[in-house]
């Protein structure tokens, strides 16, 4: 399993690093991310979704998310039926409200 720590970082700056990481991976593999819960919640979902990757887990935690996502095979359908911990489908996921 790979990881990457992407909590310092802001906006599209995530998804750039996540995309870099998993390009340099197999199908199957996974990668870990650790990210602010903002940024996660909404993004990497619909990520994964359009890039053919499984989310295959979720977690909140106060100082962000962790989640947890396998490469997919370029051309295969996207398997989102996995989301942890009952978080919505990418189509109806909203991000948290923040205080």
């Amino acid at each position: 399993m790979h990881l990457l720590d992407a909590s310092g970082l802001e906006g599209p700056s995530v998804i750039r690093q996540v995309r870099q990481a998993l390009k340099a991976m197999i199908p199957g593999q996974r990668l870990e991310v650790w990210a602010e819960r903002s940024i996660a919640v909404r993004d990497i979902p619909v990520f994964c979704a359009n890039n053919n990757h499984r989310l295959v887990m979720a977690h909140q935690a106060d100082e962000g998310l962790a989640v947890l996502i396998e490469k997919g095979r370029a051309g295969a359908s996207a398997d989102m039926g996995a989301l942890a911990m009952g978080a919505a489908s990418p189509a109806t996921a909203r991000p948290d409200p923040v205080d």
